[in-house]
């Protein structure tokens, strides 16, 4: 099926939010006049894998109080370096989706700053810990 482009359609007198170069549902702002952008799967997916992510930092250290008598490897190391490893992953996912992808989405570019923070902060937090003893 024969989809015109926006610039036939801008000639023509077009239709709707295409012909008007105006924001869809969907869609985010990408920075020319008129220029929009859909949010990419990869960037649906980074953001997808954020929430797990930040939610693991809260979750793991339940998880070390209820079994840190039955399962003592919970009470060491493992547990905050699963937690920076989970988050780390998702700032590179959304790293990579901003810088490399080319995704315009406002949320992706928010987390892909806040994460990079937060693994900075986390990954000293862990290796202070380490070298306190």
């Amino acid at each position: 099926m024969y989809r015109p482009t926006r610039r036939v359609l801008r000639e023509k007198g077009g239709r709707g939010a295409e012909a008007s170069g105006g924001i869809a549902a969907g869609r985010t702002q990408a920075g020319g006049e008129g220029e929009t952008k859909e949010q990419t799967t990869a960037g649906r997916f980074a953001l997808g894998f954020t929430a797990p992510a930040i939610g693991s930092r809260l979750l793991l250290p339940l998880i070390t109080v209820r079994y840190r008598y039955s399962c003592p490897i919970t009470d060491t190391w493992v547990m905050p370096a699963i937690g920076t490893g989970l988050v780390a992953v998702a700032a590179a996912l959304n790293m990579w989706c901003v810088w490399r992808r080319g995704e315009r989405s406002p949320a992706n570019r928010l987390a892909a700053a806040l994460l990079a923070a937060a693994v900075l902060f986390l990954a000293l937090m862990m290796l202070g810990d380490r070298l306190g003893g």
